[in-house]
């Protein structure tokens, strides 16, 4: 039987998503994925969860700020955005990995054995419809 390892408390909280400052940090990265501080999930250490705002955001920021040049970056992006783990160390055997973003469970991802990162998991729905201040986000790794 699978051994489950999940944390009750949010294991990241982005505060505040859609404040200006938050803005100006997606801005500043160009559009580019928020990468969590180090978490511990289970036996894992060093555990960084990637959170892109997808190509809904993206539009709206090019509309906004007149940045009519990255409307074709954002044709390649995941509709409402993305999660993605990076490791330290790659994990030596696969795992199921499970987000938790608000009330939604997405996945299961698979890693593999001597990759530091996981395939993508693609937000259903618009996070920004999904906070209420802050996106708690969880991680949730099953054992083989």
């Amino acid at each position: 039987m699978p051994e489950i390892w999940h944390v009750q408390e949010p294991q990241w909280m982005v505060a505040n998503p859609s404040a200006a400052w938050r803005r100006a940090k997606f801005k500043s990265a160009c559009g580019c994925a928020l990468v969590s501080p180090p978490i511990l999930v289970g036996d894992l250490k060093d555990v960084r969860v990637i959170f892109a705002p997808g190509k809904l955001w993206m539009a709206e920021y090019c509309r906004l700020t007149r940045k009519h040049k990255k409307t074709q970056v954002t044709e390649v992006l995941p509709k409402f955005g993305s999660l993605q783990l990076k490791f330290s160390d790659p994990p030596v055997a696969s795992r199921r990995v499970f987000f938790l973003v608000g009330d939604l469970r997405m996945g299961p991802i698979d890693t593999c054995p001597g990759q530091v990162t996981t395939e993508v998991c693609e937000l259903p729905a618009d996070w920004r419809e999904l906070h209420r201040g802050t996106l708690p986000i969880q991680v949730e790794i099953e054992s083989a």
